[in-house]
């Protein structure tokens, strides 16, 4: 509110003021033909910026191109105007906000304050969003509009990411990844043996940044995918045994999207038989809450309404697994039973018998009139909006 209330103020005013002097000097009312103009100035500016602009320049790259705009339409309206000290002044303020852009990198220094004691590796405005690539103690952390996509070095999350799926299916050969594969979730598929694995992000220049840190991607079983998953699950005809979505928690309306049951049967319509599909939110560990008990419920119910078995798996995540198929609770005997290697998802660290009461006590909480997640009936969004 106080930062907009001084630009929507005088903006408002100004405008409002231009045009009644414009009526003066034209000596009628053109208020039509000045909404015209400004809606075709925001018209071309949407189309600039949007085309061109986001791709081309930095935030503050942006802002000063802004800046030196307004300068000039001042310069110009200011022309016949007793003004020439203030004139000099605002041009004399453009030009110092130039040199800081050029001498300090402005993107930068700001973002040092959004990632306190974490060194900024890669920081690039794309068309998706801001990406910042981090790192602290040799982990290296991927953020998007500054928030938490994933970080490297993650054993136990990205072991859980994937066994508890993969390990369900009695031989998966191809596999579908929404997100997330830069982590180290990618190394974990392999260790199955399978052929494929489709790796889709939205944003290619994630994946460009992730080819520094996850040379897995390199391997010839991994196809990556620019683009939107639902697009693409729409679009792709290829039959899938396991398909793992590490979508961000429904925080958003773009992330709620991979949580409906609209996007569960576009994901159904491309399983084969047997075939095993996750999702997971962020655990709330031992105790839930009236909205982590209701937003676990809306997952659950979503699952259930497209496929005839959903098991809902605590861990560092709670995982929702869904098939057609028979799921088994038993992972840590599965993993040793499959000779999977592995450091974290093994009988070593997890008790199956734990993990089950675990796993009964979710499915007890699960409130059946909690709703279904739809496109256009977001309650997964409104339950993740309130819980947090």
């Amino acid at each position: 509110f106080l930062l907009l209330v001084p630009f929507c103020l005088s903006t408002g005013f100004l405008f409002t003021l231009l045009s009644h002097r414009l009526s003066e000097r034209m000596g009628g009312n053109p208020i039509a033909g000045v909404y015209g103009v400004e809606a075709a100035g925001s018209v071309v500016g949407g189309l600039v910026f949007n085309l061109g602009v986001v791709y081309l320049l930095s935030t503050f790259q942006s802002l000063l191109l802004l800046a030196a705009v307004n300068a000039g339409v001042f310069a110009w309206l200011a022309r016949d105007l007793k003004v020439g000290a203030l004139r000099h002044i605002f041009l004399g303020v453009i030009l110092l906000v130039v040199i800081l852009e050029v001498a300090w990198d402005l993107d930068r220094s700001a973002a040092k304050h959004l990632f306190p004691a974490q060194r900024i590796v890669e920081l690039e405005d794309t068309p998706y969003g801001k990406l910042a690539v981090t790192e602290q103690s040799g982990q290296i952390s991927f953020y998007e509009n500054s928030v938490l996509l994933f970080s490297t070095g993650d054993v136990s999350e990205n072991e859980e990411s994937v066994h508890y799926a993969m390990v369900q299916h009695p031989g998966p050969k191809h596999v579908l990844l929404l997100s997330g594969g830069i982590s180290g979730a990618i190394e974990e598929i392999l260790k199955y043996g399978v052929r494929t694995v489709d790796y889709v992000e939205i944003n290619p220049r994630l994946v460009e940044m992730g080819r520094r840190f996850a040379r897995v991607l390199d391997d010839p079983a991994v196809r990556t995918v620019a683009s939107d998953a639902r697009r693409f699950v729409r679009q792709n005809g290829k039959l899938y045994d396991v398909v793992l979505i590490n979508a961000p928690d429904p925080l958003t309306a773009q992330a709620n999207r991979f949580y409906t049951v609209e996007f569960l049967r576009e994901v159904k319509a491309r399983l084969s038989d047997s075939a095993v599909v996750a999702v997971s939110l962020l655990s709330s560990f031992d105790y839930y809450g009236d909205d982590a008990r209701r937003l676990t419920s809306v997952v659950a119910n979503t699952m259930r309404a497209v496929f005839a078995h959903v098991l809902i798996v605590p861990g560092l995540k709670t995982y929702f697994l869904a098939s057609d198929a028979q799921l088994n609770i038993r992972i840590g005997h599965m993993i040793e039973e499959r000779g999977i290697s592995t450091v974290y998802v093994n009988q070593d660290y997890i008790d199956d018998t734990l993990l089950r009461q675990r796993s009964d006590a979710l499915h007890r909480i699960v409130e059946r009139d909690a709703g279904i997640n739809r496109d256009f009936t977001p309650v997964g969004y409104y339950g993740q909006l309130r819980y947090w």
